[in-house]
């Protein structure tokens, strides 16, 4: 059963930031999202793989890599996927820490 997002966690989503993707031998998945002008910002979600889609095209991948580079992405190719993930939990935290670069 997969729940709605939390509204802290879906604007680290839809920002320009890194997500790193966990999956292995079976559909659970676990994904963080660190914020990239506040580190000390992240989410944490789990899940479960709901749907597998081809994407040579690169129909998915095109507005991701836009959305980072302002460009399409530079590799097409057969055996390219998009997972489409159902979050079952997923929780935003920002520590306590002010940034000193350098």
């Amino acid at each position: 059963m997969s729940i709605a997002l939390p509204e802290d966690v879906r604007a680290l989503l839809e920002a320009p930031n890194y997500v790193h993707l966990s999956m292995l031998r079976d559909p659970r998945v676990a994904m963080s999202v660190v914020d990239l002008t506040n580190p000390y910002r992240m989410a944490a979600l789990q899940g479960r793989v709901l749907e597998v889609r081809g994407d040579e095209d690169c129909g998915y991948m095109d507005p991701i890599s836009v959305k980072y580079t302002g460009k399409p992405f530079p590799v097409r190719g057969p055996g390219r996927v998009c997972f489409v993930i159902g979050v079952d939990r997923g929780a935003q935290r920002t520590l306590n820490f002010v940034r000193q670069p350098g």
